[in-house]
């Protein structure tokens, strides 16, 4: 069993890796390395509860990743929150300052209420609690 601390380094290290060695190519963009975007999908996009699904999460800017989750008991919403926290992760790396865009609106002004020192625990306890949870602490 390991502490919370360390599945959560254990994660970005590996999300940072499939970052460096997957095969796609970089955003063609004149983004001079300093904008990301991200987004989710899910296929089929009608579907119930007991259905298989397939849940993507994408990233691109500088370097491109794309994860995808498999089961019955997910939905779109994961795949939005991942491609947020790989944005994230990949934007933190940066010394410079970064633009990560996303049609996200609920994790959008998430991250600008974090930003603004107001609490937001009460809103760290809805569905995608611990995506959420990871996005606080990688915006802060």
């Amino acid at each position: 069993m390991s502490t919370r601390g360390v599945r959560k380094s254990r994660a970005e290290t590996y999300v940072m890796m499939m970052a460096r060695i997957q095969p796609f190519p970089p955003s063609k963009l004149p983004h001079v390395g300093m904008n990301w975007a991200s987004d989710g999908s899910m296929i089929p996009a009608a579907s119930g509860i007991g259905d298989s699904k397939s849940v993507t999460a994408a990233l691109t800017g500088p370097s491109t990743l794309v994860l995808r989750i498999l089961g019955r008991n997910i939905s779109i919403l994961q795949g939005g929150l991942m491609g947020i926290v790989t944005g994230l992760l990949m934007a933190s790396g940066s010394t410079e300052s970064t633009t990560l865009h996303s049609d996200h609106l609920n994790s959008v002004w998430l991250i600008q209420d974090l930003r603004s020192h107001v609490s937001q625990e009460n809103r760290l306890s809805m569905n995608g609690r611990s995506y959420y949870r990871w996005i606080a602490d990688l915006a802060r």
